[in-house]
């Protein structure tokens, strides 16, 4: 027979939590000072920062996120959207921004564009996320896709004007140096093996 759980019980996992005050405490700094820290503020001593990270470490801190989007108005959250991940490319980017990310304390939700670039937008929105990149083939559809207001964007090879901070690869320039290296081997002709039509890169 299933038996309720004392709310003791469920509790005890939050009840592990180590809190700003411990941190502060091990580190010998006031409580603002580890807020700081957590949130990047330039306006620490570099000595006491490292001092207080170490303390981080040692205790197994973790700031707590959803608080932090409470106090800050910030998720450290970034949206990607992209149509499909069974692409190399598409994946060794999602990769690439995963680390990115995660290297500088963002977490990333992956949004497909099944049902086009708006709803992605519009659930990203939803989630809060500080901003989002679109990717490759989802780049296309930006130009007539609306947006939620504030969401900022960072869109990967677009084809036309986005209004949004764009990043191009150099395709032609990958081409020419390939090309350039394979006639340097003493290759006569070099073919090229395209791939879909409709891909601008």
């Amino acid at each position: 027979m299933a038996r309720d759980t004392p709310a003791s019980a469920s509790a005890a996992p939050d009840a592990a939590r180590v809190s700003m005050a411990q941190v502060a405490a091990r580190a010998g700094v006031s409580g603002q000072t580890v807020s700081r820290v957590v949130n990047g503020s330039p306006r620490v001593d570099p000595a006491t920062r490292a001092r207080v990270e170490a303390a981080m470490a040692e205790l197994g801190y973790r700031p707590h996120r959803a608080a932090r989007a409470l106090r800050t108005g910030r998720s450290h959250t970034i949206g990607l959207v992209v149509t499909t991940l069974a692409t190399i490319g598409n994946s060794r980017m999602l990769q690439a921004t995963a680390e990115a990310a995660a290297e500088r304390g963002y977490a990333l939700t992956v949004v497909t564009a099944s049902e086009g670039v708006e709803a992605a937008f519009a659930q990203l929105a939803d989630q809060g996320v500080d901003g989002a990149v679109v990717l490759n083939e989802a780049s296309a559809l930006v130009p007539s896709a609306p947006r939620p207001p504030g969401l900022r964007l960072v869109v990967v090879d677009a084809p036309a004007e986005t209004g949004a901070i764009v990043v191009h690869s150099d395709h032609a320039g990958g081409s020419a140096a390939a090309t350039a290296h394979l006639l340097s081997l003493g290759h006569a002709t070099v073919h090229h093996l395209a791939g879909p039509a409709d891909s601008f890169a």
